[in-house]
This record gives C-alpha cells, sequence and structure tokens, in this order.
C-alpha cells in the first residue's frame, strides 16, 4: 500500500512522510514539477529531474567548460563528452573536433590553441611546410618573397619579426606562419608627414589570405595617417592571426582609409575572419576602429574571433561598415568587446550606416556571440552595443537571434544595448539578453532606451511598417535609462513584444516607462503585447513604471502580462 518511512522502501517515486504522523511513516509518492529531487524516479508524470527540481531548466554550458549529465552545451553542435587525456582529464562541453590539449598532437583535424583543440579553417592546419621566409632561408625579407611570387603563391614565413612596410600589387598571395612559429609583421618607416604607414598594403583587387601571423604597428601608430594593419581593395581572409596597435586615419590620398586593423574598400567582395583571430587595439578615424569595409560586399566573423578595444571616431567601434551596401554576419563563440565610437556616431561594438547606399543589407548577429562592455558616449550617441542605420533606398535587416549576449555597454543618449534607426527592421528572437546596458546624459539631453532604441523621424514611414520585433525567449533585463524607457524606447514607429519574452527589472531615473516608452511624433507610435509575452518589475521615476504611451497606441492581447511595475 506504498507505506513507507524512507525512499528505499519505493520501487518508484520517493517517501513523502506527513509531519502530522508521529510516527513519522508516509506514502510513496512523487514531487511535482518545480519540487526538489535527486534521480527521475522522484518526479510526477515522466517529469524528468534537472538541477536538482522536477523539470528544472538544464545550465548552458560554454565550450570547453565542465559539464554534467544534467547540463546543455550552449552550442547545439557540441557534446557532453569524457576527454581523458591527463592534463586535465574530466567531462566537458566539447565540439566533435575540440578537446582539451597542451599540444598539437593531442588534437584529432584541428589545431592546439590557447589550450583547446579548435576546428581548423582554409590552410591554417596543414603540417607540412617548409619556410622560404627566414634569416637562412632563400629570401630574408617578406618583401623580396612578395616581389618574387606569382599569382595565387602561398608564402611560407619562418619565425621573427620582420620590420617592413608591405606592398602586394595586382596579384593574389596567401601570407602564413610554419605551424608552430611566431611570426610577427610590424611596419617599418615614416612618410614625409612623418607618419607610419600601412603594414600590409594590397592594391589591384586580388586576394589575400593572412594565416597565424602577428600584425602590429606599433611604428608611430597614433598618428599614422595611411594607418590600418592591412588595407585592401580586394577579398581578404584572416585566420589565426591577430592584428594588433595599428591606425587608419582618415586621408585624402589614400585609397584605403577605413579599418584600423582591417580596412577594406570595394564591390562584390567577401571580407573573412575566423578561427581563433584576434582584432586587439587598433583606431581608425573612419568606421571600424577594428574591421572597418566599404562597398557593397560581405563581411563575415565567425569562429572563436575577438575583436576587443578598438576605437573609432565614426561607426562601429569594433566592426563598422559606412554608407555602401556592406552584408554583415557575425556568428559562432565571437566576442566583441570593450570597443568605443566618438564624436556623435554610432555603434560602439558593431555601426552599420547605410544612409548612403543603395543597396539594401542584411545584418545577421546569431549562434554565442557576446557584445559587452562597449561604449558610444562623446557626443549624442547611439547603440553601446549594436547600431544600425538605413535609407529609403537600402533598407537595413537586423536579425540577432540564438544565444546572443548584449550586455553591459553605455551610451550617451540613445539605446544603451541597440539602436535601429530609419528604415531598419529589426527581429530580435531566440534565447537572446540584453542586460545591463545603460542610456546616459549629454549636453542635458536625457539618455533614451538603456536596454533598446527604435525611432524612425520622417513622414514617409511605409504603412504597417513594424520596425523591431522582440519575440520568443528573449531577455530585456536590468537596463537602466537616466530617461525614458528604461527597457525600450519606440519613437515614430511601431514594435511588438511577443512569445515568452520578458521586460522586466528595469529603470528610467528620471523619465517615464521603467519598460517601455512610446512617443510619437511626426508617426504614430505603437506596441502590441502578445502571446505570452511579461513586462514585469520595472520602475519609473516618474510615470509608467511598465509602460508609458505618450499619444501612442498600445494594445495587450492573449495571455500577456503586465504586472509588479512601479512609478516612484
Amino acid at each position: 500500500k506504498n507505506v513507507c518511512t524512507k525512499n528505499s522502501d519505493c520501487c518508484t517515486n520517493i517517501c513523502k512522510t506527513k509531519i502530522k504522523n508521529k510516527d513519522k511513516t508516509g506514502r510513496c509518492r512523487c514531487e511535482k514539477k518545480g519540487r526538489p529531487c535527486s534521480e527521475d524516479r522522484n518526479c510526477c508524470g515522466g517529469i524528468e529531474c534537472v538541477a536538482g527540481k522536477c523539470g528544472g531548466k538544464a545550465p548552458l554550458v560554454e565550450t570547453g567548460e565542465a559539464c554534467t549529465a544534467n547540463s546543455v552545451c550552449r552550442d547545439p553542435n557540441a557534446e557532453c563528452t569524457t576527454y581523458d587525456f591527463d592534463t586535465p582529464a574530466g567531462t566537458y562541453c566539447l565540439l566533435p573536433v575540440m578537446g582539451l590539449c597542451t599540444a598539437g598532437s593531442e588534437c584529432v583535424s584541428s589545431r592546439c590553441m590557447d589550450g583547446s583543440c579548435r576546428p581548423c579553417s582554409v590552410s591554417a592546419c596543414i603540417e607540412s611546410c617548409t619556410p622560404i621566409v627566414c634569416a637562412s632561408c632563400t629570401y630574408q625579407t617578406v618583401q623580396a618573397a612578395i616581389d618574387a611570387a606569382s599569382d595565387g603563391d602561398v608564402i611560407a614565413i619562418g619565425k621573427g619579426t620582420y620590420v617592413e612596410d608591405l606592398v602586394i600589387a595586382s596579384k593574389a598571395l596567401t601570407l602564413r606562419a610554419c605551424p608552430g612559429e611566431r611570426v610577427t609583421l610590424r611596419n617599418a618607416t615614416r612618410d614625409a608627414a612623418g607618419s607610419g604607414k600601412r603594414t600590409i598594403a594590397v592594391t589591384g583587387g586580388k586576394s589575400l589570405t593572412v594565416l597565424d601571423i602577428t600584425v602590429d604597428g606599433y611604428q608611430d601608430w597614433e598618428n599614422s595617417l595611411y594607418g590600418g594593419g592591412i588595407g585592401s581593395d580586394g577579398n581578404v581572409t584572416l585566420a589565426g592571426t591577430t592584428v594588433v596597435k595599428n591606425a587608419g586615419w582618415r586621408h585624402t590620398n589614400s585609397a584605403v582609409e577605413d579599418g584600423g586593423g582591417l580596412g577594406v574598400s570595394g564591390d562584390g567582395l567577401t571580407v573573412t575572419v575566423t578561427d581563433d583571430v584576434v582584432v586587439r587595439g587598433n583606431y581608425a578615424r573612419n568606421p571600424g576602429g577594428g574591421v572597418g569595409v566599404v562597398g557593397a560586399s560581405d563581411l563575415v566573423i565567425s569562429g572563436w574571433a575577438v575583436i576587443a578595444d578598438n576605437v573609432t571616431d565614426s561607426y562601429g567601434g569594433g566592426v563598422g561598415t559606412a554608407g555602401t551596401g556592406v552584408n554583415v554576419t557575425i556568428s559562432g563563440h565571437v566576442r566583441i568587446t570593450g570597443n568605443a565610437a566618438t564624436n556623435d556616431y554610432a555603434g560602439g561594438g558593431v555601426g552599420i550606416a547605410n544612409f548612403n547606399s543603395t543597396r539594401a543589407v542584411t545584418v545577421i548577429i546569431e549562434g554565442d556571440v557576446v557584445i559587452a562592455e562597449n561604449t558610444s558616449v562623446d557626443g549624442s550617441g547611439m547603440g553601446g552595443g549594436v547600431a544600425a542605420l538605413g535609407n529609403t533606398d537600402a533598407t537595413v535587416t537586423v536579425l540577432i537571434r540564438d544565444r546572443v549576449q548584449i550586455i553591459g555597454n553605455v551610451v550617451t543618449e540613445f539605446g544603451g544595448g541597440v539602436a535601429f534607426v530609419e528604415w531598419v527592421t529589426a527581429t530580435i528572437s531566440g534565447e537572446v539578453e540584453i542586460s545591463g546596458n545603460t542610456a546616459l546624459t549629454d549636453n542635458g539631453d536625457n539618455g533614451f532606451g538603456g536596454g533598446v532604441y527604435v525611432s524612425w523621424e520622417d513622414n514617409d514611414q511605409p504603412a504597417d511598417w513594424t520596425h523591431l520585433t522582440i519575440t520568443d525567449s528573449v531577455q530585456v533585463i536590468d537596463n537602466t535609462a537616466v530617461g525614458n524607457g528604461g527597457g525600450i524606447y519606440v519613437f515614430d514607429t511601431k514594435a511588438a513584444v511577443e512569445g515568452s519574452a520578458v521586460i522586466s527589472g528595469n529603470t528610467c531615473e528620471d523619465g517615464y516607462g521603467g519598460g517601455v516608452y512610446l512617443e510619437s511624433g511626426a508617426n504614430p507610435a505603437a506596441m502590441t503585447v502578445r502571446g505570452g509575452a511579461r513586462i514585469t518589475g520595472n520602475t519609473a521615476s516618474i510615470n509608467g513604471g511598465g509602460i508609458y504611451a505618450d499619444n501612442s497606441e498600445l494594445a495587450v492581447e492573449g495571455s500577456a502580462v503586465i504586472s509588479g511595475n512601479t512609478a516612484v
């Protein structure tokens, strides 16, 4: 009859003792969803015991970190796998070609980078390599090998630091370090104005591939008119490469003037940054402190790439495009952190400015991407983390989805986390977290939209145009605006919050709409909150703890919840 005094008395379920019974006997019963458990049999109705709770949520584990049977690897391609090497042995979330390593011989179809076996891209893992550039090789300088090379050649470089101003004219080349060799290319001289030159300058529209090399601009990088680590008017691929301390300043005689670390200009090009590339500490006066692309081309950043601590006076402290129609895809373990856009412009981390183009573009940010602690704080900034701007002839479609974190970014004025301005349609979906971002005050104007800012300032907004959709399991949480819209600010356009999206814990310190602020100007502003969306626990200093609609339309539909918000 299922009478029990301890769990072992039960064939299934657990022994639940009624306290009111003096003998402490009970019945074999099960726990409901959300109740503590130690194994699946403790839970009712076939619910699994996960993370100590019936029907609990499995913790997401980063690739390469320790995991258990109840863990879920953040990367869907990774699995919780037992790794048998002695240093260190254990169970980790690993990709099929990954493992923890101390030497390349421990990796299968991959290479050892920073203690992990990482997937190879292009030919970065070719083991057989005889350098043609080294102190005792055929060529003692890289430029001599470039001059002698034919179109399509691979130049293998032996270990060492090569201080040269490299010029590649009208030939496609690959520059690579032999496996295990540390190779640094550094700019060498100053021009007549006393400014450093590019480390690698490519002309003639040909392709350049750089593998496993450090490109730095320590030669007078702070005053480099021609600037930049790599400048090209052709296709560029970087893999396993570090680009550090370069500067790309605007100069009227410079064919390529954008991108402090990597600057590419031209139409129909593909720029690929992948496989543990690090772009750090670079400066540009034009778009892209780290990576800048101008032209009707495509930019792809993926594969553990790090874009960090770069600065621009224009759009995109880390990654920037301006006015010319660049499709951008950022996916797969990319980290864009600590970058800054200054001087009244946009996109501390990523800035997409399509305002002079006639080519509609798509921006995709997805798959374990972190955009954190970037700033756009000098002057009237837009989008501390991400900013996108379009025009009537060249709309921008932004898709932010599938395990993206936009956290801890700061802006003066508009959109601490993200800002979308005119002729942009943006959809944020899946496991996306926009949290801890801040919109500050500048020159007496309050900061608007701590997490998200969307606006339309002309009268030609298309009918039924929805500028912003936040859906699925997106969280806009714990953001702060000095002015209005702690979580989201919607101006002159339409937005929807739906699915299981959560707008929670946001604050406006001196304004309206702790969760959401809607404002109508030349166009009517409107928001629909529907499905299972929740707007809860937000705080406004004046009115509208959850939502404040200033002469705007608000519709709440389905099982949406707006509760527990406060105006103080």
